[in-house]
């Protein structure tokens, strides 16, 4: 008999029927005694609004990967109080483990607690390559579900640690604590039925790694097509190097950008020199202008006579 707690391995199919199998597949190592094991849900994949930094945020689990064993934490700090072999992606997050309850005082306490009908909690450790401020006039379709109002939406997300907590910022987290009279729900697959699984999760893996790769080279080539049309309409002239940091904005801050670009092109004055509104050209030649000059024909006449009456 080979246990696999493996929790539910979860096919997230996209609207153009791309997999997306991302978290690592792996056995469980044998418990020692007194560790106790865990599964639970890390993250329900809804709209967070009890967020410490955002009013409210979602993960986009489409782009969100794992790689096992990841340290179990108490609220995400401090030494690992136990191990994660295993954590499923799909519409939320599903992890199992185990707790070092035999050599962790912290782990011990939180078996323990657990025991008297403690409910703990999950708290997910993710960081974010990408941020997406989605419009509050909108529904929005996040891991399934819908939502409308304002939602920070971080993507390009990592998994590099989750914590028992009392209270998650996502209520909807739970999380079980076997004792040592429960076990996981044992498989009854055979060794090549096991193999053939997890052949069949790096086979999963490997397509999707490509589906990201061609995503990025279509991506590229569209800023660079979006870029080059900005610099005509601009009337700049596209290079490599006035064009790369055009290629680091999101879609979001591309769009903000060239909108402000050109309505400065669209409502800016010629910038002409000064002296064409204070000098007058007269015969191809410029006259700076002069008091006006005041002839008197009186003392012209009396120097006529002057001069003819010598």
């Amino acid at each position: 008999m080979f246990r696999c707690a493996v929790g539910n391995l979860t096919r997230m199919k996209t609207q153009n029927q791309i997999l997306h199998f991302l978290a690592d597949f792996q056995l469980s190592q044998p418990t020692a005694k007194g560790e106790r094991t865990f599964s639970g849900v890390a993250y329900a994949g809804g709209v967070i609004t009890d967020h410490s930094w955002f009013k409210a945020v979602a993960f986009d689990l489409t782009s969100t990967q794992a790689e096992t064993p990841l340290p179990l934490l108490f609220n995400h700090s401090g030494s690992p109080i136990g191990v994660i072999e295993t954590v499923s992606i799909g519409t939320q997050i599903e992890i199992a483990g185990r707790l070092f309850a035999d050599i962790d005082p912290v782990a011990k306490d939180i078996a323990t607690k657990a025991d008297r009908g403690i409910v703990w909690q999950l708290s997910v450790g993710i960081f974010p390559a990408e941020t997406a401020n989605l419009n509050s006039n909108q529904q929005h379709t996040i891991n399934g579900q819908s939502f409308t109002g304002e939602i920070t939406l971080l993507k390009q997300n990592r998994i590099r640690e989750v914590s028992f907590v009392t209270m998650g910022a996502d209520d909807k987290t739970q999380v079980t604590v076997f004792n040592t009279t429960q076990k996981p729900q044992e498989s009854t697959m055979t060794p090549d039925e096991i193999k053939a699984l997890q052949d069949e999760n790096a086979r999963l893996k490997n397509e999707n790694s490509q589906f990201k790769a061609d995503a990025e080279v279509a991506q590229k080539l569209a800023r660079e097509i979006e870029v080059k049309n900005l610099f005509s309409a601009l009337g700049r002239e596209y290079s490599d190097t006035t064009a790369a940091p055009y290629f680091s904005f999101t879609t979001e801050q591309f769009a903000a950008v060239s909108k402000e670009l050109l309505a400065q092109k669209d409502t800016q004055k010629p910038n002409l020199p000064a002296h064409l509104f204070s000098t007058q050209a007269t015969d191809g030649a410029e006259q700076q202008p002069t008091t006006p000059v005041v002839i008197d024909t009186t003392a012209i006449y009396h120097q006529m006579n002057a001069r003819g009456s010598k």
